[in-house]
């Protein structure tokens, strides 16, 4: 398996992470990965850029070291129902939406709630993919949430950084990514990189992958047409990739 796309990656503009995007792009296309997403952080979050910032990627070329840059951002879930901290101006510009779960502004509640976020967060067309839903403290009925992510077409991220740091455990993730086996759900493996050197890197992810034996056409990763269709399909007020 290759995997050829790393679809959620920080650069210094969220300023807890350490390189540019041009930086960020060399090491892609050394280790061979064809499209990476730019998944800087929201509004709300802390140390997150001003909206300004992804409201202006249209300035970046769609390519950039020979490598394809989807147009993205690390959308905050705010509450329960499923409300992002985007602005409806900056919508409509990006080809790569990743909802997550930060404690900052979604502090972590009880199983059904963010249950109950998840599933209105899937009700937004928008949105492409979850963001490490594995993280310690927001437990939820992963069973019921995998019909939901194969039901509303969500890709679920396998996040190497938070089995690195130990935000996710390892059983955590294959009871995770079982379910989602079970339910044919299309999942992405994301490197959620906060410095150059971490693009394209999956080694504890692998790991995963190989305990649960996910179907490798299930990996969107490996897929790069897969990818730019759906960059296009999802998102046809932004430019065309």
């Amino acid at each position: 398996m290759k995997i050829i796309a790393d679809l959620h990656t920080h650069t210094l503009a969220s300023s807890h992470a350490f390189s540019t995007i041009t930086e960020n792009c060399a090491v892609a296309r050394e280790r061979g990965i064809k499209v990476i997403a730019l998944t800087d952080h929201a509004p709300l979050m802390p140390d997150a850029p001003h909206e300004w910032h992804a409201a202006n990627q249209s300035v970046l070329p769609q390519t950039i070291k020979g490598v394809y840059v989807l147009k993205g951002i690390e959308a905050d879930i705010m509450n329960t129902d499923g409300e992002l901290d985007i602005p409806d101006y900056v919508i409509g510009k990006l080809q790569w939406i990743v909802a997550s779960f930060h404690g900052p502004v979604f502090p972590p509640m009880s199983a059904d709630d963010h249950f109950k976020a998840i599933e209105n967060v899937c009700k937004n067309p928008l949105v492409d993919a979850f963001g490490h839903l594995t993280a310690r403290g927001y437990p939820f009925d992963y069973t019921k949430a995998a019909k939901l992510f194969s039901k509303y077409d969500k890709i679920v991220e396998l996040n190497e950084a938070s089995l690195r740091s130990g935000a996710s455990q390892k059983d955590t993730a294959v009871r995770l990514f079982n379910a989602c086996k079970k339910e044919g759900v299309k999942i992405a493996v994301d490197s959620d990189a906060h410095y150059c050197e971490r693009i394209g890197d999956f080694s504890l992810a692998y790991e995963i992958l190989d305990e649960v034996k996910y179907p490798e056409n299930l990996i969107i990763s490996t897929n790069f047409d897969y990818i730019i269709d759906r960059a296009n399909r999802n998102h046809p007020q932004a430019p065309k990739i």
